[in-house]
């Protein structure tokens, strides 16, 4: 059988045989970027195990702990230690309350959070710092979803 190949005609298998060079290197260099992006975004996703990670008990104060913020929101407010906490200056994106702060994971940003007092807990990532203090009526500063 005889196919048309660079305007001229040649058999079908030497047409196929082609078409998979011009593939392969495409499949390869489609491979490499999914293996690479996953890569990024597995170090940012929690386990269930960290996401849930102080939620119920406080870290000690003055060491600082590997801490996952929900940041889909915004930071405005962590569970910890059975409390709501609430940001002294919340954090948003350029989209203004309801998004992520530029520059950090959405959902979760991967950090250190710091016990600082029985009264202030500190999240530090990308060279920014949020302080918490507990909130008067131990709930979240909005309900986002």
């Amino acid at each position: 059988m005889m196919e048309r190949l660079n305007g001229r005609y040649r058999p079908m298998a030497m047409v196929a045989s082609r078409a998979r060079h011009k593939v392969a290197p495409a499949l390869v260099a489609g491979a490499v970027i999914l293996v690479s992006s996953g890569c990024g975004e597995e170090e940012d996703t929690p386990s269930a195990t960290e996401e849930t990670a102080y939620s119920e008990e406080l870290p000690a104060i003055g060491e600082p702990v590997e801490f996952f913020l929900y940041t889909h929101c915004g930071v405005e407010s962590l569970r910890l230690g059975g409390q709501w906490w609430h940001a002294v200056e919340p954090l948003y994106g350029d989209g203004g309350p309801g998004t992520a702060p530029k520059g950090w994971g959405d959902p979760y940003e991967k950090g250190e959070l710091t016990r600082e007092s029985e009264q202030r807990v500190t999240f530090e990532s990308e060279g920014t710092d949020v302080s918490f203090v507990p909130a008067p009526d131990d709930r979240p500063m909005t309900e986002c979803r």
